[in-house]
């Protein structure tokens, strides 16, 4: 028998990862609707918890290959934050 293959999502390309992590923020936290998200709040203020934190730090790093230290998550860190570190990490 074949091993299994691992599925992994598309690339997300530059131009799409802020929305995308608002998209991921707002399914994480139960928003319905990405639109609700204010990018320059702090995460925890829109209700993250260390739980919810674990999750977005997983998917983010699956998905937009991006480790993000949960400390931040809970430390105040808002998307516009997430965006730019990944901007910087990507130049």
């Amino acid at each position: 028998m074949a091993p299994a293959e691992t599925i992994r999502p598309a690339p997300v390309v530059p131009e799409n990862r802020s929305g995308h992590l608002v998209q991921l923020l707002a399914e994480v936290i139960g928003a319905d609707h990405a639109d609700s998200i204010d990018t320059a709040m702090p995460m925890v203020a829109m209700g993250l918890d260390s739980l919810q934190a674990l999750e977005f730090r997983r998917r983010v790093q699956a998905e937009l290959d991006f480790e993000l230290p949960v400390q931040d998550l809970l430390g105040g860190a808002s998307v516009d934050h997430v965006i730019d570190a990944l901007t910087a990490q990507s130049r």
